[in-house]
This record gives C-alpha cells, sequence and structure tokens, in this order.
C-alpha cells in the first residue's frame, strides 16, 4: 500500500477536474492514455477504482485527510 500514497497527488488533481481524462491529461502534462494507466494502477495497488462512484468517494476523502 506504501506505493499507492505516491499517486495521492495525482488522484487530487483528478478528482480536482471532476474526473475527466483530458481535462487532467492536459493540467498534468500527460497523455490521457498515461492517466488511463495511473488509474488503473491505482485500482491494482488499493483494490478501489477511482472511476467508480463509490470507490471515488473513499479515495477522494483519503486525499483530503492526507
Amino acid at each position: 500500500m506504501n506505493s499507492f500514497f505516491k499517486y495521492l497527488d495525482f488522484l487530487k488533481v483528478y478528482y480536482e477536474m471532476n474526473m475527466s481524462l483530458s481535462k487532467t491529461a492536459d493540467k498534468l502534462f500527460l497523455h490521457k492514455n498515461t492517466v488511463q494507466q495511473r488509474l488503473k494502477k491505482i485500482l491494482g495497488q488499493s483494490g478501489y477504482d477511482p472511476r467508480s462512484f463509490q470507490d471515488a468517494v473513499l479515495l477522494y476523502l483519503a486525499c483530503r485527510l492526507e
């Protein structure tokens, strides 16, 4: 789970951009596919899908509490 924490800043931007792949990619100067890959890595490492509403709420709260 420790490697998950390196994605918190990424998740903050993702949720700040209202979960938009293209807006997140533009904000972070990434390709849209890279954003999708990071979201998949977060799912694989945490077991929570940042694109699913219920999981997104938990991940958003984790970002806010950090």
